[in-house]
Order: C-alpha cells, then structure tokens, then sequence
C-alpha cells in the first residue's frame, strides 16, 4: 500500500467492514503521540489528493 511506503511502515490499516488504522506508537505519549498521529492523518489525506491509492 502507498500509505506504507510513505510512513515508513509506521501505521496498519486493517480492511474491514469498518476500516481500522493502527498506529505504532514507539513510547510516544501525550502530545507527541498526537503531533505522530496528526502527521500520519496529513501525509494519507496527501496521499488522497494525489490520487495514488491508500
């Protein structure tokens, strides 16, 4: 998946009936688990405007 190779294998998105995103979180607690996971949300809504496939 582009998604993958953009993040560097940092998050899983698990196809389900109600699509899942997992998120590695490496210790980060806090506020830096947020700025990870906001940078993760910007880089797939990039990736959807570019139209390569997620």
């Amino acid at each position: 998946m582009a998604i993958n190779l953009v993040l560097n294998r940092q998050v899983n998105i698990i196809g389900a009936s109600t699509p899942t995103i997992a998120v590695k979180t490496r210790g980060n607690k806090g506020t830096k688990l947020l700025l990870r996971i906001q940078k993760i949300l910007e880089e797939i809504r990039a990736l959807q405007e570019s139209g390569a496939v997620v």
